[in-house]
């Protein structure tokens, strides 16, 4: 207990074995073995695993750190105290009592705590305002300009974002793009989603100049606390932004730390022109069709033309280069290497973006280059934490090493960020499946049909996650509206549904695996990992480890064929008893102890 309140008197900083050695064992000699020994049997206690600790961290070389957060129960004062009891200083062991009080009940199993992320720390006191920015209505009225309201709506979203995630939240464009129609109350957004303040404006850009009007709203009485307009010429859209920014944190009551205080003071002019191609590139990159990608990497290099010391620009199209060249859509190899060299130039130009960051760790990840690509997800989350982009493909790799928990974390994250987006509602629920709380699972997934009730994919997810636990009359049911809605029209969707279902009524959940695997057989190339999936879940085991063979033997383009996340896919649970399973590892590039 004595290791554990040392810990706690110093909770979120780091604590020297040394120290922990003096404070428990002041005047008896004790090697680290028993200091040892002791945070084991805390983390027993706690049931905290070392890899993926929520508890107690170990600090390599240095020592250990309690990772929740912790209150302090002051003790009686003596006014407080009765009258007949005498008052008696004991500063030390009121303080020991207190806090190890404390920790008796949370060993009780009463949380008083909030663990504190340190990509994303909670806030030390009172509760995060969230604030919605809605898409500002251009007065231009044309439509070959909304790439720039949309634009300036988004860089603002992701200004207020920057600012202090541990008092603000922002919620991110996905969620807010469905309200730009402006037919909605501001008591329902702010219901929907979860908000206690509504950013909204207008612009109108002409003759090289832009005039912005924004107004803030509190949600609790619809009343607007805050309003202004600004008209700069266009290299000045920058300033606004922060302008703005701050106008917004004043009257929600944001302090700055000392980094943001700099970051704002580093607000410069941008080249007008650049900053227009960049709008339109966003633009097209947040529609992600094929050509869009395409397009949206002319723009971006446009873009840097007019001004090469762009560094936003640069972290964009590092991602469109990668995105690219995954797609094939240019040459694999020249994409990300391109890729590659734009997010270091841009971290060159400006090594505090975060968007620099998470493209560079994007990239590291699809080359398994685990420990630089957790690296530069740190960091750039530590920069940007409003990034769901960031959050959403730093759960994968985590998903991918097996750190299953702090995936969920991760996009549990996101989905606060982002509470109607369709990608990270249904990677909250893909993520609790590798996890293997298919309960949970199952309620994301079906949060997710609330507000996406045809969307095939999430039928998909849930009949994975049927079978998994064993729910096979659903399970049959999900695919078969997944096909429903998912399947291109036609005679041939028509027959094999047909099939699929009579084989259900007729043989049960393992001929209908077994007729599934067979039809995807025709179209390996796109449903592989799901062939593979059926046959070890009906106990298939050599048809499974075949095909397994035949993805090794045929590598991607990429450079990648089987994942580590697929190494511990549910769907292989029935595996795991053969000898063959326990070779995967090895033949996937992946740390020793990812857990099987």
């Amino acid at each position: 207990m004595e290791v554990l309140v040392c810990l706690a008197q110093n909770a979120g900083a780091p604590v020297s074995k040394e120290k922990l050695l003096q404070a428990v064992w002041p005047h008896t000699f004790v090697t680290e073995d028993v200091l040892t020994r002791s945070i084991s049997e805390l983390r027993r206690v706690f049931e905290d695993d070392v890899r993926e600790p929520q508890i107690i961290e170990t600090i390599p070389k240095r020592g250990y750190r309690l990772l929740p957060q912790v209150t302090l129960i002051q003790p009686p004062t003596a006014s407080s105290a009765p009258s007949s009891a005498p008052a008696v200083a004991r500063p030390r062991y009121s303080t020991y009592a207190a806090i190890t009080a404390g920790v008796l009940l949370l060993l009780g199993g009463i949380t008083l705590y909030s663990a504190r992320s340190r990509i994303w720390p909670g806030p030390s006191s009172g509760r995060r305002v969230i604030l919605a920015v809605l898409p500002f209505e251009d007065l231009n009225g044309d439509h070959e300009q909304e790439y720039f309201s949309d634009g300036l709506t988004e860089e603002i979203i992701n200004r207020l974002g920057r600012l202090e995630p541990d008092q603000l939240r922002v919620i991110a464009r996905t969620s807010v793009l469905g309200y730009k129609a402006g037919t909605r109350s501001i008591a329902d957004i702010g219901r929907e989603l979860g908000a206690d303040y509504i950013l909204e404006g207008t612009v109108r850009r002409e003759s090289g100049r832009v005039r912005i009007s924004a107004q803030l709203i509190s949600v609790a009485n619809q009343s607007q606390v805050w309003a202004a307009t600004f008209e700069r010429d266009l290299t000045g859209i920058l300033i606004v932004q922060s302008e703005i920014a701050d106008g917004v944190a004043e009257q929600v009551k944001i302090k700055f730390a000392p980094q943001q205080r700099v970051r704002k003071a580093s607000v410069r002019p941008v080249n007008a022109e650049a900053y227009d191609l960049y709008l339109r590139g966003r633009f097209h990159w947040n529609r992600r069709s094929n050509e869009d990608v395409k397009k949206c990497i002319e723009y971006f290099e446009e873009g840097i033309v007019k001004d090469p010391n762009y560094a936003l620009a640069y972290a964009a199209l590092s991602e469109a280069y990668d995105v690219a060249a995954y797609r094939d859509l240019i040459p694999t190899q020249d994409g990300y290497r391109k890729s590659e060299a734009a997010a270091l130039h841009a971290l060159q130009l400006d090594d505090t973006l975060g968007e620099a960051h998470i493209a560079l760790a994007g990239l590291y990840s699809d080359f398994e280059h685990w420990g630089k690509a957790i690296a530069e997800f740190e960091r750039g989350l530590e920069l940007d934490p409003n990034s769901v982009t960031g959050r959403t493909w730093y759960a994968e790799i985590l998903s991918d090493l097996g750190r299953h928990r702090e995936a969920v974390r991760e996009t549990q994250l996101a989905l606060k960020i982002d509470p109607l987006s369709l990608r990270a509602n249904r990677d909250a629920g893909e993520k609790l499946y590798y996890a293997h709380r298919y309960d949970e699972a199952i309620a994301q997934y079906k949060k997710t049909l609330e507000l996406y009730p045809e969307d095939f994919i999430t039928y998909h997810d849930l009949f994975d996650v049927y079978l998994a636990k064993g729910m096979y009359e659903e399970a049959a049911n999900s695919l078969f509206r997944c096909l429903e809605l998912g399947a291109t029209p036609g005679r041939e969707k028509d027959q094999e549904l047909l099939a699929l279902r009579t084989t259900y009524r007729d043989g049960g959940i393992k001929d209908l695996l077994r007729l599934r695997a067979q039809l995807l057989e025709q179209k390996w190339r796109m449903h592989r990992w799901e062939v593979i999936c059926d046959y070890a879940r009906i106990g298939e085991n050599d048809e499974a480890f075949t095909r397994i063979d035949k993805l090794f033997n045929k590598r991607l383009t990429n450079g990648r064929s089987v994942s580590p996340r697929d190494v511990t896919d549910p769907c292989l649970d029935n595996l795991r008893s053969d000898p063959r399973y326990r070779e995967l590892p090895r033949r996937v590039n992946v740390p020793n102890d990812l857990p099987l």
